[in-house]
């Protein structure tokens, strides 16, 4: 079971990384203030419970320092968003699979998890998170 003790400090942070910006590009694809508050709430339940209990040791660190991080300095706009994100995912999903293929679809599913419960948090999904949530999809390859 690979951990984040089996990656180069360069390497974990295309993972984290791609972690955070899924949560902040399906976060800001439905704008609303009151939607990103329950989108945030729904969020850290989602990755204290994977923290917690998931049965991937890759998947557990990754969620444990997701919760840590804090915003980074970019702007809240899905154009400035989007691109990076998915290029970061395409790469995290290849690192994953060359140096832990067997975490691989766990990582997959964590990452998934993440884009859809952003997504749900407020009501529902929206035709526009759908539809990122097919490009987070893609990106995973």
């Amino acid at each position: 079971m690979a951990t984040r003790s089996d990656f180069e400090p360069d390497e974990w942070a295309t993972l984290s990384f791609a972690t955070i910006d899924t949560l902040m590009y399906l976060s800001i694809v439905q704008p609303g203030f009151f939607d990103m508050l329950r989108e945030a709430g729904q969020t850290g339940q989602f990755l204290a419970q994977e923290a917690a209990a998931a049965t991937s040791a890759l998947v557990r660190d990754l969620a444990f320092d997701a919760r840590q991080t804090h915003e980074r300095d970019k702007a809240l706009n899905p154009a400035n968003v989007e691109t990076p994100t998915l290029d970061r995912l395409t790469a995290a999903s290849e690192l994953v699979e060359r140096k832990a293929p067997d975490e691989l679809s766990a990582f997959r599913i964590f990452i998934l998890g993440i884009a859809e419960t952003v997504a749900e948090a407020a009501g529902g999904v929206s035709p526009a998170e759908m539809h990122a949530i097919e490009k987070v999809r893609a990106a995973l390859g």
